[in-house]
């Protein structure tokens, strides 16, 4: 479904293709690349700026600030806070709170690719390394720096 064309702000940058769920509500300033999908009641605060192939779940925030590459994928019910980065192909499931100025990188290069699962806590300033996993429900205390190639299990709490 597309949205009305009210929920988009004037000087908002839709790539071609790109598509928004009812409800929805993009800022002024927000750029989004081409053959984007944007759920259900998602808010895109001002100076988001998105890659192509952006998926986006419903009833997701991004708050302003917040780069995210191409191909990158964030589930349904997610808080994105100011300033973090997202790099190219990297998932994060659904429920999952990324804090303000946190990276999560990624490799597309190899085809392994950073994931953060449902339900994890990614403090502010925290920086992800590529090739990561981020069990279910962990949390990774606000600082904290993961190494590439790094397993965080289900549950865990890294200080």
């Amino acid at each position: 479904l597309c949205v009305p064309p009210d929920t988009v702000a004037p000087g908002v940058d839709l790539g071609a293709g790109s598509t928004v769920g009812a409800g929805s509500d993009l800022k002024n300033g927000v750029t989004v690349g081409e053959n984007a999908d944007i759920g259900q009641n998602v808010t895109l605060e001002q100076s988001v700026v998105a890659g192509a192939d952006l998926e986006v779940g419903d009833g997701t925030v991004i708050n302003r600030d917040v780069t995210l590459g191409d191909q990158v994928s964030l589930g349904a019910g997610r808080c994105v806070a100011k300033d973090a980065e997202i790099s190219d192909g990297v998932t994060v499931g659904d429920n999952v709170i990324i804090e303000k100025s946190a990276f999560i990188g990624a490799d597309t290069s190899s085809g392994d690719e950073t994931t953060v699962k449902k339900e994890a806590i990614i403090g502010a300033n925290v920086i992800i390394g590529a090739r990561v996993i981020v069990g279910s429900a962990a949390v990774i205390a606000d600082g904290s720096s993961i190494p590439d190639d790094f397993v965080i299990p289900a549950g865990a709490v890294v200080p």
